[in-house]
């Protein structure tokens, strides 16, 4: 009799384990995608990897670096559509720190200078 109350109370753990894991699965699995129907109107965004640039802001002592990322966003609803970019940053300190606040124009400029690009806008 105690061996059978050791075998159920086994399979009741292993059952709670398996729903545990595939909970845990299927959460970890789930991220937002595209629609394959296109439901409303949905913006194209690429982007390439982080860069750095180091600038001399006016008033500065010292040149400081930053981390730029250039992206573009394209908008095929055939509509005039708003769209404001905010981006974070966390830090591997525990920093969080909501980018391009308090960067000077300076910067922007020296970005767009970098990529020789006529259209680049910042954020």
């Amino acid at each position: 009799m105690k061996k059978l109350t050791v075998l159920r109370r086994s399979a009741w753990i292993m059952l709670g384990a398996v729903i545990i894991v595939m909970g845990t699965t299927e959460f970890a699995a789930s991220y937002a995608e595209p629609s394959v129907l296109q439901r409303s109107w949905e913006f194209d965004f690429r982007y390439t990897n982080p860069r750095l640039i180091q600038v001399k802001a006016p008033g500065d002592k010292i040149a400081k670096w930053y981390w730029y990322m250039p992206y573009t966003v394209t908008n095929h609803s055939g509509a005039d559509r708003l769209w404001v970019p905010r981006f974070t940053v966390f830090t591997d300190r525990g920093h969080v720190i909501e980018a391009g606040q308090g960067v000077s124009p300076v910067v922007y400029k020296a970005i767009e200078a970098k990529l020789k690009n006529k259209l680049l806008e910042s954020p």
